[in-house]
């Protein structure tokens, strides 16, 4: 199911694609979460594998809440232009500055869960927005 966010997402890629509207990757303005903009020290989401110790850059693009009567598991999706990863902290159903949009830089160590790569209670540090 996609959230409305993604679907925002693909609707304007969709849209520039359809008009030819595409700038040459030199002239595109470069954000957070391309390549070029990650700091040396980060790794690829790509690029990781179970139980390894990562420190990872990225951008959440959903927030998944427990249902009641379940156990307390405060779930995101981080997001960087090679991949996604599922961060999940137990115990949490809540945490202050945390929330769709946001840039979170975060460490721990990869487990699987449901055959897709999950980090439980990562070390995680906000990012302050660029100012325009």
């Amino acid at each position: 199911m996609f959230s409305v966010f993604k679907r925002r997402v693909l609707a304007r890629r969709t849209q520039q694609v359809r008009k030819g509207n595409q700038l040459p990757l030199a002239s595109r303005k470069p954000r957070f979460g391309h390549v070029c903009d990650f700091p040396e020290e980060a790794q690829r989401i790509a690029h990781i594998r179970p139980r390894q110790k990562v420190l990872l850059y990225g951008t959440v693009v959903s927030i998944t809440y427990s249902p009641a009567g379940s156990p307390t598991v405060l779930r995101a999706a981080l997001c960087d232009s090679t991949g996604t990863i599922e961060l999940a902290w137990t115990g949490r159903q809540n945490i202050p500055g945390i929330r769709v949009g946001i840039r979170l830089r975060v460490e721990g160590v990869v487990g699987i869960s449901n055959s897709h790569h999950v980090i439980i209670n990562p070390v995680y540090r906000l990012i302050a927005a660029e100012k325009l």
